[in-house]
């Protein structure tokens, strides 16, 4: 299998570089090149295809055409569409301690609590401050999606390091962690902001919570501390990229 990359490169530490080794699938950086799939690659959180993608469209199947935004905001906009919940606040009316975090800023670490009421900073985004606990530690869940859910990691972070990826524990866990109906919101989650490959993080405080979509994902330093997770979640998405390709409906 050759897959274009389009229309930006692929990092050297990106995950889908780990998976398409395993797979002995080929990364292809040169549209002049013979290709079967495309991967719409772009690293702008907000984008629009160009012309020339539009045209291969028309010919090839493209991985994530549809995902053209992942902005903070509108990730909290098709989550409170799909889950009828949401964790998007406005800081100056709101009263409490809050979360906020640049609006578009893909594996940006500069997140921060702030205290509300408070002036609104422009390009940031806020929201509730999720599993604000006295026991220091936070759990987040990270979704690889692969047409569906692949496969779950489930982290424990001190609560000084909620934005960073310094971890104190690493699991691999089961679909039972998300009940029917969540899985199935999940899924629609991912089909309206347009994505078919990606990482999802989800935090749960009473309701399930979709925070971040990370379509261009690389690996936490933190994974290979953890081996046998990280060689089997990959492996779990192999599979789930596999059963696509078998069945010539590879996304």
């Amino acid at each position: 299998m050759k897959v274009l990359f389009y229309p930006d490169k692929v990092v050297k530490y990106a995950r889908i570089r780990v998976i398409f080794k395993i797979l002995g699938w080929h990364i292809i950086e040169d549209i002049n090149k013979d290709f079967d799939v495309i991967f719409y690659w772009n690293v702008k959180m907000i984008n629009k295809p160009d012309s020339i993608i539009l045209k291969l469209s028309e010919s090839y199947p493209v991985i994530n055409l549809r995902c053209n935004d992942v902005s903070k905001s509108n990730v909290a906009k098709i989550y409170q569409e799909v889950f009828k919940n949401t964790f998007e606040i406005n800081p100056e009316r709101y009263t409490g301690r809050a979360v906020a975090k640049i609006d578009i800023a893909q594996g940006d670490k500069s997140g921060k609590i702030v205290n509300c009421p408070c002036k609104k900073e422009e390009y940031w985004h806020y929201q509730k401050l999720l599993q604000d606990i006295q026991t220091g530690l936070i759990h987040e869940y990270r979704v690889f999606i692969a047409r569906g859910i692949a496969t779950v990691n489930k982290k424990q972070k001190k609560t000084e390091n909620r934005f960073h990826t310094i971890v104190e524990k690493n699991e691999y866990c089961s679909l039972n962690e998300f009940s029917i109906e969540e899985i199935t919101k999940i899924n629609e989650f991912c089909e309206k902001i347009g994505v078919e490959y990606c990482e999802l993080d989800l935090l749960r405080d009473k309701e399930l919570y979709i925070i971040d979509v990370n379509n261009i994902s690389g690996i936490a330093g933190f994974e290979k501390n953890y081996k046998e997770i990280y060689d089997k979640t990959n492996r779990e998405i192999c599979k789930a990229l596999t059963k696509y390709d078998q069945s010539n409906k590879i996304f």
